[in-house]
């Protein structure tokens, strides 16, 4: 009987490190598309600018 036990004890662990690993995986996607969204967001601003110097040249 406390073998079955164990065996349910390491099961659980393992789960609950799956868990956190997919965790810990979603986060750093939620990252990475915070910064592309940042990126994104410079190109536009530098894109502005440029076509400002422009107009002030004509």
């Amino acid at each position: 009987k406390e073998e079955e036990e164990e065996e349910e004890e390491e099961e659980e662990e393992e789960e609950e490190e799956e868990e956190e690993e997919e965790e810990e995986e979603e986060e750093e996607e939620e990252e990475e598309e915070e910064e592309e969204e940042e990126e994104e967001e410079e190109e536009e601003e530098e894109e502005e600018e440029e076509e400002e110097e422009e107009e002030e040249e004509e």
